[in-house]
């Protein structure tokens, strides 16, 4: 009678050691601390530390612009070369900084979206008033454009607020400027430690493929879109301005893990099931460099065309997959 389990080869054993002996470097390079790297009751300190605006910051940046006004322009659409009335507010514009994980942690303070940026910068933000909102679980987003690239290498952007029902079915109405300032600094802190917790991974792929090589299969380049936040000078309102992923151009926006799970979704197609796994193993090394207590969830993005300017001519240089409105799953 045959066997019921087909003995092992001489290969497959080998193999099978490689692979363990390849996934205990792994944990072993994701666990060692060098000197300087952050001890658990740094990081825990540092995630306790993230609290909202007190209502004296949020106060003092609303003082902080004149009366409410519009000013109104008329613009011409190059692309149709017709002319339209185009709104235009002029915004004092807050680039969110980067920032290392290790920089989070030994300067752990509360957030100020305001003095934490690479600004002020000053600009124009251009809208058609008749555009209807994208309305998401809590936020509404608007497509617009500056006068000039103030996120990354677009002037195009896209910009998000706060809302919440009424008590007519159906309607929603923006917060306040001070409720805004106060959820949207929160929007912005937790796209700034998603975005630390990335190039954690990345920088520990660096130090591991030096050593060990690079891997057999490709890896994925993936960030959090750049972000900042953006107060009208005129009318007292506050945005949070981010990078635009649009559904229309490109690829299609998926959604690889949710909050309630570090599991990909099973939908997943294709390449997305290999990105959707790097996120995976994005999480299992965030949450040991983080001494357990923190990881990204919520990963959703999409591929997007980088374009370089080569002699007044605008080329595309490459691809990459940005990612947008993340989650941090804390255990502080």
């Amino acid at each position: 009678m045959p066997p019921l389990v087909r003995p092992r080869t001489q290969a497959s054993l080998a193999e099978r050691n490689n692979r363990r002996q390849r996934t205990q470097a792994i944990e072993k390079s994701a666990t060692d601390n060098p000197p300087s790297s952050p001890t658990a009751d740094d990081v825990r300190r540092a995630l306790q530390a993230q609290t909202a605006p007190s209502k004296k910051k949020v106060k003092s940046i609303c003082t902080c612009f004149g009366l409410n006004r519009y000013i109104y322009v008329l613009t011409v659409l190059y692309s149709f070369s017709i002319i339209v009335n185009t709104k235009a507010i002029r915004c004092v514009v807050y680039p969110t900084s980067n920032i290392t994980f290790h920089s989070l942690i030994k300067h752990s303070r509360m957030f100020d979206a305001t003095k934490e940026s690479a600004g002020p910068k000053t600009a124009t933000l251009m809208f058609d008033p008749r555009e209807k909102p994208i309305y998401g679980a809590f936020k509404q987003a608007l497509f617009r454009r500056l006068n000039e690239a103030v996120l990354g290498r677009s002037a195009s952007v896209v910009i998000k607020q706060c809302w919440y029902p009424t008590n007519v079915v159906g309607n929603r109405a923006v917060h306040d400027n001070h409720t805004q300032i106060t959820k949207l600094t929160g929007e912005i802190n937790c796209l700034r430690w998603a975005s630390a917790l990335m190039r954690l991974v990345y920088d520990f792929i660096d130090s591991f493929t030096k050593e060990h090589g690079p891997p057999p299969f490709e890896i994925p380049s993936m960030q959090f879109v750049k972000s900042g936040l953006a107060i009208a000078e005129d009318i007292r309102d506050t945005f949070l301005l981010e990078e635009v992923i649009n559904d229309t151009t490109d690829g299609n926006f998926v959604k690889y893990i949710g909050n309630g799970s570090v599991e990909p979704f099973d939908f997943l197609e294709g390449d997305d099931i290999h990105r959707g796994k790097f996120l995976s193993f994005c999480q299992h090394v965030q949450y040991i460099k983080t001494k357990q207590f923190a990881f990204v969830g919520d990963f959703q993005g999409k591929k997007v065309n980088l374009v370089c300017n080569v002699n007044d001519l605008f080329l595309i240089s490459g691809r990459q997959h940005l990612l947008t409105d993340p989650q941090l799953i804390t255990s502080s």
